[in-house]
């Protein structure tokens, strides 16, 4: 993304490997506004000095209702200027979360594995995005989106929202 607006809603991004300097989602500089909700980052890598998602200079980032989970030996978030991160779980098992002027913002909680199963292995009928019954990412959504009918926030993640799962 380079230059321009986008708004990424009730996406999954998952098993991605980015090249070195990289990152398995890259935010070029000069995005006007780029705004992710209800997105799943999982299991995405980029070696030697990549991240997850990598925010370029002068770009403005919003993440909300999110799950980012990564087994990256590298920093997983990172922007060249601030953004916002709000109402999402986190989790990099190997490495750190936070870099560049990324931090947790309000409802952002440091979590485990959310889904029942997401494999890597080429096949996407072998993953199920279903969260697991522990998962911190139910009803951890920014309740000012909405609540389901018991009051309680929706989930985080490609699977909340007034919408539900897919």
């Amino acid at each position: 993304v380079d230059g321009r607006e986008l708004e990424l809603t009730r996406s999954r991004m998952w098993c991605n490997e980015a090249s070195q300097h990289s990152a398995a989602l890259y935010i070029g500089p000069d995005a006007l506004g780029v705004k992710l909700k209800w997105i799943d980052l999982v299991s995405n890598d980029a070696p030697e000095a990549g991240s997850t998602l990598l925010s370029d200079a002068s770009s403005q980032i919003s993440i909300v209702n999110f799950v980012s989970v990564a087994s990256s030996t590298e920093i997983m978030l990172w922007a060249a200027t601030m953004g916002n991160v709000n109402y999402g779980v986190t989790r990099n098992w190997n490495g750190e979360i936070w870099g560049g002027y990324l931090g947790a913002g309000a409802g952002v909680i440091d979590g485990g594995d959310q889904h029942v199963s997401v494999t890597c292995d080429g096949d996407p009928s072998n993953d199920d995005f279903t969260l697991r019954a522990d998962a911190e990412a139910i009803d951890a959504a920014n309740p000012a989106d909405g609540t389901e009918s018991d009051g309680t926030p929706h989930q985080a993640g490609s699977n909340g929202g007034a919408e539900g799962p897919w």
